[in-house]
């Protein structure tokens, strides 16, 4: 009898498996759900609740639950599918009984677009999952202006909508983010998601060395890709612009050295312990 149960149970998991879908004060609002026969058998009835898309009344309704109900042994078995959803920038919550296969209520509560961590505005990044082949995805991210970071956040291997996955993180790829610091937490490697990315600008000024250094505004300029040069503008005086580096065939070179020669009333300084990648350019006065 113990055995096969055990091996109802073994059955139970592989087929929800399969068929699984997977601050800023805010309440979480409760979701419209209902539960659907996804398959039957001798053996019993499994089921998925459905709840209606929290963000797009007219999107096909998502999955937050399944359920397999075996009666010749008594069994329920029930695996909930919450937490932090990167296509619905939110998080689902279950609330209720773990143990027990009804009775839970549904909410979603939607990730702050803009938060304030020690007094720096935060903003939310766009990212998104794209399916690849052979059970892979991989999890993208575009820039404050839109433009789609082609280097991977993270990678996982997820079969359909199972919720047993298997997920890197390459926390390298934040620093590939102009402008500030990209903070996310750390997800464990059997996560099946990642959690809100936000995006930190650089401070505008900080002390270096005992003095106030202003950060820099910089952009590139060129009509050809072939060659460009970087100028920061308004540098130790308004309308004072200074080249910093310029780019060749794809090839970038500093001039910092040469244009601090230059300057007679501060230095401009790289603050590569902020950026290795991108770092930010301050001016600190003499």
């Amino acid at each position: 009898m113990t055995i096969k149960i055990n091996e109802a149970l073994k059955i139970i998991t592989l087929i929800l498996g399969a068929s699984t879908l997977h601050t800023h004060a805010q309440d979480a609002e409760p979701m419209s759900c209902h539960w659907q026969l996804t398959h039957q058998n001798e053996m019993g009835t499994f089921e998925s609740q459905y709840c209606s898309h929290p963000m797009d009344p007219g999107a096909p309704d998502i999955v937050v639950a399944n359920r397999a109900i075996i009666p010749s042994y008594g069994i329920c078995n029930v695996e909930r599918l919450h937490g932090y959803r990167t296509e619905l920038k939110g998080t689902v919550q279950i609330t209720g009984s773990t143990t027990l296969c009804y009775g839970h209520s549904v909410s979603f509560l939607p990730a702050p677009q803009k938060r304030i961590v020690e007094g720096v505005e935060e903003m939310l990044l766009e990212c998104n999952w794209e399916q690849g082949q052979n059970n892979t995805h991989k999890l993208m991210c575009s820039n404050l202006q839109g433009q789609l970071n082609r280097v991977l956040v993270a990678t996982k291997l997820q079969s359909g909508n199972s919720t047993a996955c298997v997920l890197h993180f390459n926390r390298w790829a934040l620093n590939y983010f102009e402008g500030g610091t990209v903070i996310v937490k750390e997800p464990s490697p059997t996560a099946c998601d990642v959690d809100p990315v936000y995006f930190r600008p650089f401070p505008e000024t900080r002390l270096i060395d005992g003095v106030e250094a202003v950060l820099l505004k910089c952009e590139w300029r060129g009509e050809s890709n072939k060659f460009q040069v970087k100028q920061c503008l308004d540098v130790g005086a308004e309308g004072n612009e200074v080249a910093v580096a310029y780019r060749m065939n794809g090839v970038e070179e500093s001039l910092l050295s040469s244009a601090n020669r230059m300057l007679g009333n501060g230095q401009i300084i790289e603050a590569k312990e902020l950026s290795q990648i991108y770092p930010p350019l301050y001016f600190k006065a003499n």
